[in-house]
């Protein structure tokens, strides 16, 4: 299921500062030890907050400063960074997934918010 984060990138995300409320899907772990992902928000210990590929777009901001959002796949790999133009770039990221890529990016930036980078 490439569209949605995995339990360890949801993992990641909140331990980078992503809310959990912000997640549209949770991965539900039950006595055997069996992960479900279900849609909703998490509740219990036993769950780990998922975000959709959508849902991580909607939560990256669409310019920072004369930086705009870019998102592209070519040979394969998905690239999402902040451009100005070809030349000048905040930050890119590259990932064979989009949802690898989005993770990877969303991480930078809640490092950015913060004043720092990841």
């Amino acid at each position: 299921m490439n569209d949605v984060t995995t339990k360890q990138q949801g993992k990641m995300l909140l331990k980078a500062g992503l809310e959990p409320d912000t997640a549209t899907m949770y991965h539900d772990t039950d006595n055997m030890g069996n992960v479900t992902v279900r849609a909703g928000k998490p509740y219990g210990k036993s769950c780990t907050p998922a975000w959709t590929a959508g849902a991580l777009l909607g939560l990256l901001p669409h310019t920072i400063g004369l930086y705009r959002l870019r998102m592209e796949k070519g040979d394969g790999v998905w690239t999402a960074g902040y451009h100005y133009d070809d030349e000048k770039r905040l930050h890119t990221v590259s990932s064979p997934t989009l949802i690898d890529a989005l993770v990877l990016l969303t991480m930078w930036w809640l490092g950015y918010k913060k004043g720092g980078e990841i």
